[in-house]
């Protein structure tokens, strides 16, 4: 008998925890639900940020090796 009334009250517990929707609650806010539009979405900010920081230092490079160009240009007008 006390065998039968643990198991009840278990089963009680379990499908309260359930309705009340703490299983739910941490289901949902899994990474594991989020929508594939969502994802694909961050995927692309993330491409389009990472392409954004390589023209940037592309550029940069491009204009310090301009002006070393220039340095150097500078400095063999004035060693002649």
């Amino acid at each position: 008998m006390k065998t039968l009334i643990i198991l009840a009250f278990g089963l009680l517990i379990t499908n309260n925890v359930y309705a009340s929707g703490i299983y739910g609650n941490f289901y949902d806010s899994s990474d594991l639900l989020t929508p594939k539009g969502q994802f694909e979405q961050e995927r692309k900010e993330d491409t389009n940020r990472i392409d954004e920081e390589k023209e940037q230092r592309f550029n940069r490079q491009y204009e310090q090796q301009k002006r070393e160009e220039q340095d150097e240009e500078e400095m063999k007008k004035l060693h002649r």
